[in-house]
Order: structure tokens, then sequence, then C-alpha cells
């Protein structure tokens, strides 16, 4: 959050966690960031995924 505020920013994007505590909308990073925000919060409706699922996927081979 500091990097929102040192460069003045209007909004932060964050997407939906891929994991979530049970019965819970948001897990505990973005509790934090919205109880703390300096700015907007953007929270993008598509979940986002681990890391290495990215780059299994860039790996693949296109269909031909």
């Amino acid at each position: 959050m500091r990097e929102a505020i040192d460069a003045h920013s209007n909004a932060i994007v964050m997407p939906m966690p891929f994991r979530r505590p049970a019965g819970k909308v948001l897990n505990k990073t973005l509790e934090i960031v919205l109880g703390k925000r300096p700015c907007r919060v953007i929270i993008d409706s598509t979940p986002a995924r681990p890391l290495r699922d990215r780059r299994a996927t860039e790996r693949e081979p296109a269909p031909a």
C-alpha cells in the first residue's frame, strides 16, 4: 500500500482470491487492503490462479 500512496494512485486492482476461508467472500489479504486502503480498490471478478499453472500453460504447444 505504500507504493499506492507514493505513486498517488487512484486505485489498486486485485484479483478475487483463488482460495478463500470457508464461509468468507474475501481472504485475509483483501480484508487488510480494504481496511487500510489509501484509494479505491477494484476487485477483478476473475479468480487468481497460482503462478505455476500459468507457467505450465505457457509451455504447452499451441494446437495445430
